[in-house]
């Protein structure tokens, strides 16, 4: 029984920092477009969000510095 609420609370701190994640990417995206910004185009929602390499599987924290022009 233990595990299964250890594994619950776990599943529901990880979705609560998606959740953050989520918006300061929604942040960042909305700076780009306001000021016009060319990584707008050059990184999509689905790139910054998606669990790939560049963010540790879903796991780094996203940060503007993080997204550079090429």
């Amino acid at each position: 029984m233990e595990v299964i609420i250890n594994l619950m609370a776990f599943v529901i701190l990880y979705l609560m920092y998606q959740l953050i994640r989520n918006h300061f990417v929604y942040k960042i995206r909305i700076k780009w477009l306001e000021t016009e910004d060319d990584r707008y185009t050059l990184y999509s929602y689905d790139f910054m969000m998606d669990p790939n390499k560049h963010n540790y599987f879903g796991l780094k924290f996203p940060r503007e510095c993080n997204y550079v022009n090429k």
